[in-house]
């Protein structure tokens, strides 16, 4: 893969993380690295409002703190 391939699929990576993270009501997090910069700058945005945790096949209510 050519260099400029590599960043515009990271520039679209990044550009689907932001709109998923500030428009969707609800945010499920996982261990990813991208679900957990989202929950960090979904915090700043909007609290921590509707945030939840996949874990070992479960999901339960989640706050970072």
């Amino acid at each position: 893969m050519k260099g400029q391939d590599k960043r515009e699929g990271l520039k679209t990576a990044l550009v689907e993380q932001l709109l998923l993270m500030t428009s969707c009501d609800v945010l499920m997090v996982s261990k990813s690295g991208f679900s957990m910069a989202a929950a960090y700058i979904r915090m700043g945005l909007i609290g921590f409002k509707n945030n939840f945790l996949f874990k070992n096949g479960h999901v339960s209510g989640w706050s970072l703190w």
